[in-house]
């Protein structure tokens, strides 16, 4: 564009050669690393500790609030489980039963 290169910057890094770090959220770049204030995290600050920590989905194990979540998901995939086991046992026993009443019938 009028007659001079320009680059197009991966995220995160700006300027003519692209070598200029931004750190977001208020950080400050030093020794190429981003000094990021408290509250935040990641390599350019780009992660907010305070809304990852109160919004986390999963917790962890043992937090009374997620037990009983926690406790039906693993009796549901049990149960789930066993019931696929027993589908696969009655079918497998069908099957040798008319394989056995085919080769009965021919004379085997």
């Amino acid at each position: 564009m009028d007659g001079r290169e320009y680059c197009s910057c991966v995220p995160f890094y700006q300027g003519e050669e692209c070598r200029e770090m931004l750190c977001l959220n208020g950080g400050v770049e030093t020794d190429r690393k981003c000094q990021c204030p408290p509250s935040f995290l990641g390599y350019h600050c780009e992660i907010d500790a305070n809304r990852t920590t109160h919004g986390n989905r999963y917790g962890r194990f043992g937090d009374s609030q997620h037990d009983g979540e926690l406790f039906s998901r693993d009796i549901s995939g049990t149960v789930f489980s066993m019931v696929m086991i027993i589908v696969l046992i009655v079918s497998m026993y069908l099957l040798m039963k008319h394989r056995m009443h085919a080769q009965e019938k021919l004379g085997f």
